[in-house]
This record gives C-alpha cells, sequence and structure tokens, in this order.
C-alpha cells in the first residue's frame, strides 16, 4: 500500500515535472513567438515604410512623367496652332497674290494645249515676221527705185497694215474666236465712227488724192494757204512740213486739195519779180535803160537764155514814185543770193547814176502867210 501510495506519489510528482516541464516549454515557446512577431512586426514595418518610400518614389516618377507628357502634348499642341496659324497666313497671302495677278484665271487657260497651242502660234508668228520682212526687202529693192520716196513709205505703211491684220485674225483663230460676228461687228462700228470722224474720212480720201497726183515730194518748198516750208513726210491724213525757221506745221491733205498750193521745188529754174520804184522827177526812158543794167551785176542771173532773159517794166504809179517790176530767171536753190545781189545793185545804181533817184517817202510842208495878223 505504502508502496502503491509511494508509486502514485512519484507518478504524480513527475506528472507535475512533466507539466512544469511543458509549461515551461510553452511559455518559452510562447516567448519565441511573440519575439519572433515582434521580429516580424518590426521588419514588416520596414518593409512597408519602405514600400510606401518606393511608393511615393514611383507616384512621383508617375506625376513627372504625366507632367512631362502634359507638357509635351501642350507644346505639340502651341505648335500645331502656330502651324496652323501660320499656313492659314501663307494660304491667304498665295490666294491675294493669285487675285491680284491672275493666276487663277490664267491657269485656266495653262493647259497642256494651251501651251501647245501657244508655242504653235509663237513658231507661226515667228515664221510669218521672217516672211513680211522678206517681202519688205524685195519690195524695197525693186519698187523704191520706180517710185517717189513718200510713194514707197505709203507701199510699206499698207503691207504692215494688212501683216497686223492677219496676225491678228490667225491668233484669234487659234484661240478658238468666231470672225464672222467680230467682222460684223467691226462694220458697225466702222460706220459709226465714219459718221463721227467725217473729217478725218474727208483727210484720208484727200490724201489718195495727194499721193496719186503726185504734187509734192519730200524735200520740196510748198506753199498752202499762206503757210510755206519744206515737206518732211506725206501721210494718208496730213502732209508736215518745216518752215524756214525751222517750225513744224501739220497740214491737213483736205486743205491742200480745197485750196490752192504753190510748190517751188517742181521746176530747177525759178522766176522772180523784183518791185522797184523811182521818182517822178527822173526821165522814166533813162530809168528804165538803168534798170535793165542790173541784171548784168547779178552773177547768179540768168542773162544769156532768150526763154528767160530778164524782163523790166513798169508796173504802175504810186504815191512816192513810180513802180517798176524786174523779172529775173534762176536757179531755184539761189533764191535767197538772187534777192542781195539785185537790191544792192539797185541801191548801188541810184547812188552812182545822177539821172535815177529811188523814190521814198517825203513830206513837202508849204508854209502860208496869215495876211489878216500881218
Amino acid at each position: 500500500m505504502k508502496f502503491i501510495k509511494r508509486l502514485s506519489t512519484a507518478f504524480f510528482m513527475l506528472f507535475a515535472l512533466s507539466s512544469y516541464v511543458f509549461a515551461q516549454s510553452d511559455i518559452s515557446s510562447s516567448v519565441d513567438e511573440s519575439q519572433t512577431g515582434l521580429q516580424t512586426s518590426e521588419i514588416s514595418t520596414e518593409d512597408a515604410v519602405k514600400q510606401d518610400e518606393e511608393k511615393y518614389k514611383n507616384q512621383l516618377a508617375q506625376k513627372k512623367i504625366v507632367d512631362l507628357a502634359i507638357n509635351e502634348k501642350e507644346s505639340q499642341h502651341i505648335g500645331e496652332n502656330i502651324a496652323d496659324t501660320a499656313k492659314e497666313v501663307i494660304q491667304d497671302t498665295a490666294d491675294k497674290t493669285r487675285k491680284i495677278f491672275g493666276l487663277d484665271y490664267i491657269g485656266k487657260f495653262l493647259t497642256i494645249d494651251k501651251l501647245q497651242d501657244f508655242l504653235t502660234t509663237i513658231l507661226a508668228l515667228v515664221i510669218f515676221y521672217i516672211f513680211f520682212k522678206i517681202l519688205k526687202k524685195v519690195l524695197q529693192k525693186n519698187i523704191s527705185p520706180k517710185v517717189e520716196p513718200h510713194t514707197m513709205g505709203l507701199i510699206n505703211k499698207i503691207v504692215s497694215y494688212v501683216f497686223y491684220i492677219i496676225m491678228a485674225a490667225y491668233i484669234l483663230g487659234l484661240f478658238g474666236i468666231e470672225l464672222k460676228g467680230l467682222w460684223g461687228a467691226a462694220g458697225v462700228a466702222g460706220l459709226a465712227i465714219g459718221f463721227a470722224a467725217q473729217t478725218s474720212v474727208s483727210n484720208l480720201i484727200s490724201g489718195l488724192f495727194v499721193l496719186t497726183e503726185k504734187t509734192m515730194k519730200i524735200g520740196d518748198f510748198i506753199e498752202v494757204d499762206g503757210v510755206s516750208g519744206t515737206v518732211d513726210e506725206i501721210g494718208l491724213l496730213s502732209v508736215k512740213i518745216h518752215t524756214l525757221d525751222n517750225q513744224l506745221i501739220r497740214i491737213p491733205n483736205s486743205t491742200i486739195i480745197n485750196t490752192k498750193l504753190m510748190n517751188y521745188a517742181t521746176y530747177d529754174l525759178r522766176r522772180f519779180s523784183f518791185l522797184l520804184s523811182v521818182s517822178y522827177e527822173n526821165d522814166l526812158e533813162k530809168a528804165l535803160e538803168m534798170i535793165q543794167k542790173i541784171p548784168e551785176m547779178c552773177p547768179s542771173v540768168i542773162k544769156n537764155d532768150p526763154d528767160h532773159a530778164p524782163v523790166a517794166v513798169y508796173s504802175g504809179l504810186a504815191d512816192t514814185g513810180i513802180d517798176i517790176n524786174l523779172n529775173v530767171w534762176f536757179n531755184r536753190k539761189d533764191l535767197v543770193t538772187v534777192k542781195n545781189e539785185v537790191f544792192i545793185a539797185y541801191t548801188k545804181l541810184c547812188r552812182e547814176t545822177p539821172d535815177l533817184d529811188c523814190a521814198y517817202k517825203r513830206i513837202d510842208v508849204s508854209i502860208l502867210n496869215d495876211k489878216t495878223n500881218a
């Protein structure tokens, strides 16, 4: 019994000891677990902090990336706006330039077909122009020696006008312009212009008569309606001359046809009548003989030709003396020389000849005595 009691006591003590051991083991395990938990908790906290820091850094990086993307997008948008604005300005400038210079209108015609027509026209014009120049040279060579210079000038003008008309009709035909309606409109316009410009038409018709009559040529000295000068140009509408004092005068052809024309250059020889006057106190027969000696004193006067001999004749009784016309012949180019020679000879003859007195104006005053006041 004691043995059983002792055995139970020992078993109980062994059980208590084992319980204590297990309890200590549980406590140490709990302590270890708690320490391990604490360490794990500390490690987890550090990781969390690190993760938060990394997350924050990632967020900052993402924010910077987003900001950069936004800035890049805004820059791209601003650049696109600038590019669009510049494009609009350039387009507006181009439109205005096209409107100013009519490039849109020109572009409608600058097609391949039109360009070919244009090149063909240029080539044809060059060929026609060369033919025109050759024709003018042929006419100048063959016809010019046979006609007057002004007639040749008229022929050249007619050929030129015909050439220009043909060229204009050819060019209009290439561009598809109907000439029938144009000729009709030109006829109506010509009729209206003819009525409105009757003077010009009259000058034109008179010019044809002037050219066909051949009453003058370039270089002739003429006088028309009190105006005299050397002919410079004979046209369809007018004749241009320059006077002795070198002034240009335009004479309409209708004036030449309707008035008297004097051409001093038609013949090589010319006669001029000098009006001389002698005093009433002179012996008329002796005075006439003395006047007939004047041509002998003038070298430029024709004296030995019976058909052109000098002639002196009384022409009338004037207030201061008796008039004598001295008619002499000379070469038309010597007009000025002959005038000087005749007047010098007449004055010299009057001074050296006692029986010949020149007539001049003089006043005889008679004084009457008043018998009532004597």
